[in-house]
């Protein structure tokens, strides 16, 4: 593969998506970080039942950050866990500017026609704004 030092996982759904970046870790000693974008808080979660949001959302984040510890622990590679929250397209962007990334991976699930045409298009944003290359596989 070509000469990538910082190679960003989006992790987008299922945690699948970093075999990919254990193995360029593997193969090409490079630096993965896994970058999960929670959404932001928003509403009232009284009407769901939630009396404390903090508990809510940090239960979310360390479950996310476990699942990344014991699948690098399994792989044996070091992968760096990066959490956001907000608008998952901006801060796809600006972790990888921050980061300096070299190449971002992401993963997608087969789709149907109806998914396609109405689905999220986080992807087709990301690929138009993304100032390394993108690599997409299927998960």
């Amino acid at each position: 593969m070509r000469d990538y030092r910082r190679v960003m996982v989006v992790i987008n759904g299922s945690i699948d998506v970093l075999k990919h970046g254990a193995k360029m870790a593997k193969e090409d000693n490079c630096r993965v970080t896994a970058l999960k974008v929670l959404p932001e808080y928003a509403g009232d979660l009284s009407l769901v039942g939630v009396s404390n949001i903090e508990d809510t959302l940090n239960s979310g984040k360390e479950r996310i950050e476990r699942e990344i510890r014991d699948f690098a622990n399994s792989e044996k590679v070091s992968i760096r866990t990066r959490i956001e929250y907000g608008d998952i397209t901006e801060k796809i962007i600006e972790a990888v500017e921050d980061e300096e990334t070299d190449l971002v991976i992401m993963g997608v699930k087969k789709q149907s026609l109806l998914e396609k045409i109405l689905g999220d298009r986080t992807l087709d944003k990301v690929f138009s704004l993304v100032p390394c290359p993108l690599m997409v596989v299927r998960v």
